[in-house]
């Protein structure tokens, strides 16, 4: 017929003819296909490509509101400077978070956060690692000399309040004596930890870290107003330095005593508590329409399970474990927020001391709640691998339950390799918020219809914990054309960091 349409066969429609339902069947495996590029759900996609087509922020808004939870989350704000916090606190405004979870440690100073940098970088992690092998003291003289009396130098530069220029304190320090320089290392050698060391030094120069603790909580409780006002909920989970600050351990003891609470100098569940923010110190729980978290402070990782000062009790486990089914019936995806580390080896680091009680308490956790993610700070630095170079950030790893209900850490994954393993909990690290990258991570969890909102790699599509993360580019789509790699990509193919 003369009035006939033409028709054409089109590769991307598989050779069907081009109608409106096979243009639909395209666009949907487009869609499908680019999620699985980029290791997150089709909804996301969707959303992102209907952001491409508006210059508004309201609708903008409306659109991320209509198809995800959207959930900051941050850890270790303690020791940083005001321009730093200053940046970090933009930032997350600008995000208009659904919920901000923050992971812990939150007070300190900038002093103290430099001194503990020195310790353990310029010396105690390097000393426990020559001792384990075996090192003589020459040796431990030869490669840890510097860094012993650069800590020494700034350990007497903050002792003076800093009126003593550091360039002279450290030169100071350098006319001890190779006896002297060894008998400090190996004191210095047997803290268990850096509370541990910094509370066995002067009243003088405990009161010099002390001083600015407060004007960090006082910091983060106006970003937390403007939070809420912004229509975001906040919650707090307490970490190690909010429990008790690193000065707040009993001086000349072999192993670390926590002081009683009556003798800290600051008590942040009081301040919470005044300030209306909840804050959890024992395993807590928030639940919403899309997800069920599991919040565990430090100190609900510090004994085991059911122990008889411990905090967390068998019945405590039994009433989320059934909160959890119920939240798995109705679709939802389960979370773990925790500010302890679950693999310290993840970090190049052997678990020693609380540290490896710590992990060992948090993934019998994990083995007990099965969640299908697991979110963590606590170590401020990010993972490098064996030649000293930087791991991509959103590396995964697994934590599986064998047959015995002891917890098998998997070796690493990208984010698109999570579907390859389709069960266990996935792992993501969130690092302190000094490091080249955003200051927090996001959780997109899909809204209905979905029905199952759980992430890639423990048995659904959706995007998992990213850090970082920026929104994939995209241009307006015509009713003609499909997207093709020039509208996927105006940029130009890349990875696109996720």
């Amino acid at each position: 017929m003369a009035n006939e349409m033409p028709s054409f066969r089109n590769p991307d429609t598989n050779g069907l003819e081009v109608t409106p339902i096979t243009r639909a069947m395209g666009l949907r495996r487009k869609i499908i296909a680019e999620a699985d590029r980029i290791g997150t759900h089709p909804f996301s996609v969707i959303m992102e490509q209907r952001l491409g087509q508006t210059d508004s922020a309201v609708k903008a808004l409306e659109i991320k509101q209509h198809y995800t939870q959207r959930d900051g989350i941050i850890s270790d704000l303690h020791g940083l400077d005001d321009d730093t916090f200053g940046k970090i606190r933009e930032s997350v405004l600008s995000q208009r978070f659904d919920r901000v979870f923050l992971l812990g440690d939150i007070g300190g100073s900038v002093a103290l956060a430099d001194l503990q940098k020195q310790f353990y970088e310029g010396f105690y992690n390097k000393y426990k690692k020559l001792q384990k092998e075996g090192a003589n003291d020459e040796k431990i003289l030869s490669e840890l000399r510097t860094g012993y009396l650069d800590l020494i130098g700034l350990q007497a530069h903050l002792e003076s309040y800093e009126k003593k220029p550091l360039e002279e304190t450290r030169r100071e320090a350098g006319e001890l004596t190779d006896d002297q320089v060894l008998a400090g290392m190996k004191k210095y050698g047997d803290y268990k930890h850096y509370g541990h060391y910094v509370s066995d030094q002067s009243e003088q120069l405990i009161s010099y870290l002390a001083a600015d603790v407060e004007h960090y909580y006082e910091r983060f409780l106006t970003m937390a107003a403007e939070l809420r006002t912004s229509g975001a909920r906040v919650y707090v989970i307490q970490g190690n330095w909010d429990a008790r600050l690193p000065f707040d351990f009993e001086a000349g003891t072999e192993s670390p005593v926590a002081l009683p609470i009556e003798r800290r100098r600051f008590n942040a569940k009081t301040f919470f508590r005044k300030h209306g923010i909840p804050y959890f110190t024992n395993l807590g729980v928030v639940e919403s329409e899309e997800s069920l978290d599991i919040l565990v402070p430090f100190d609900a990782t510090v004994m085991p399970v059911g122990a008889e000062k411990g905090l967390v009790t068998t019945e405590k486990i039994k009433d989320i474990q059934k909160r959890v089914r119920a939240a798995r019936r109705r679709g939802k995806t389960v979370a773990m927020m925790s500010h302890a580390v679950p693999d310290w080896t993840k970090h190049g680091k052997l678990p020693t001391g609380e540290g490896e009680i710590t992990q060992r308490n948090l993934q019998r956790l994990v083995a007990l709640l099965n969640p299908d993610e697991l979110v963590y700070g606590h170590e401020h630095f990010m993972r490098k691998d064996q030649a000293g170079n930087y791991i991509d950030i959103n590396t995964k790893f697994k934590l599986h339950k064998d047959s015995k209900g002891k917890i098998i850490v998997s070796s690493d994954q990208a984010v698109t390799e999570l579907d390859d393993t389709p069960t266990g909990t996935v792992a993501s690290f969130a690092p302190k918020p000094t490091e080249p990258y955003n200051a927090y991570s996001v959780r997109e969890t899909p809204k209905w219809p979905v029905k199952n909102k759980r992430p890639r790699g423990a048995g659904g599509k959706a995007a998992p914990i990213r850090v970082g993360r920026e929104f994939v580019p995209f241009v307006r789509i015509d009713n003609q054309n499909l997207p093709t790699a020039d509208i996927v990509y105006p940029l130009g193919r890349r990875e696109v960091k996720s």
